[in-house]
């Protein structure tokens, strides 16, 4: 048994999705790398710091057998984006999309 629905396109109804915006101005934010083992870096209450001061960029770790460990990005001083952690082999574990709100 199969049931299906016809609708007669003049007389449907659309429902337009409300979609949010997600958007942040970037445009303060530097285009910089950081290395999670930099003497500059520190973290505060869960905030990341570059010498005593909220960071935004990149912040990358890596095995010490030189593979990659963590690429994440962040917001003053808070995880916003993408973040990726791997293996020690270098296989993607974990990927996300951190949003601040």
């Amino acid at each position: 048994m199969a049931i299906s629905s016809c609708t007669n396109s003049s007389t449907a109804t659309t429902k337009l999705a409300q979609v949010k915006d997600y958007t942040i101005d970037t445009t303060g934010i530097p285009h910089d790398t950081v290395l999670v083992s930099d003497e500059r870096v520190s973290v505060v209450n869960g905030i990341y710091l570059v010498n005593n001061q909220k960071y935004s960029g990149i912040l990358k770790e890596f095995y010490p057998n030189g593979t990659i460990k963590t690429y994440a990005s962040l917001y003053q001083g808070m995880l916003h984006g993408l973040y990726k952690s791997f293996t020690k082999m270098g296989i993607l574990m974990k990927y996300d999309c951190i949003r601040i709100t």
